[in-house]
């Protein structure tokens, strides 16, 4: 049995402060401490994410983001204030309205939703990117990704069954 480190404990606490609104943040928090806090806030509730908006100055440091348990629209999507070096998103069928694909009209552009969800540091500078798999992507998406997103090393798709040919 693993038992929890001090980080950890003292990082669930402050999380659970944030998400019960019982603690005021007037600082920035560092790296290692916003991805923690992010994450456990997350953890605690998906609804969490509406936090980046309330606590985006204290967060702005946050270099990655794990959207898979959360529901996200358009108005969630807003991720410019930050530069992320990893981002996993979670289902995106419901976004299709917005970022529809042009050639399928059951698909998504995920390029597209990235172009408008991502800052340009983001953009070059991410390195990992994930998302489920489960909605049908625009065609020829990986070569756009990877010019949209010169430094990304890895992408994880997960729950998506491909067709050999």
């Amino acid at each position: 049995m693993l038992f929890p480190t001090l980080y950890q404990l003292a990082a669930k606490s402050v999380a659970q402060q944030i998400y019960s609104d019982s603690i005021s943040i007037d600082f920035i928090f560092d790296i290692k401490s916003s991805n923690g806090e992010f994450r456990q806030l997350l953890e605690l509730d998906p609804k969490n994410i509406e936090k980046l908006k309330t606590h985006k100055n204290q967060l702005s440091t946050l270099t990655e983001l794990d959207l898979r348990k959360c529901k996200i629209d358009k108005r969630a999507l807003n991720l410019k204030s930050f530069r992320f070096n990893a981002l996993e998103f979670g289902e995106l069928y419901h976004l299709k309205k917005e970022f529809p694909d042009p050639t399928n009209i059951h698909g998504i552009d995920i390029v597209s939703l990235l172009e408008k969800t991502l800052n340009e540091i983001t953009q070059e500078k991410m390195v990992h990117l994930g998302f489920s798999g489960k909605e049908e992507i625009t065609i020829d998406w990986e070569e756009k990704v990877c010019e949209l997103l010169p430094s990304l090393q890895s992408i994880k798709i997960n729950n998506k069954v491909f067709n050999e040919k």
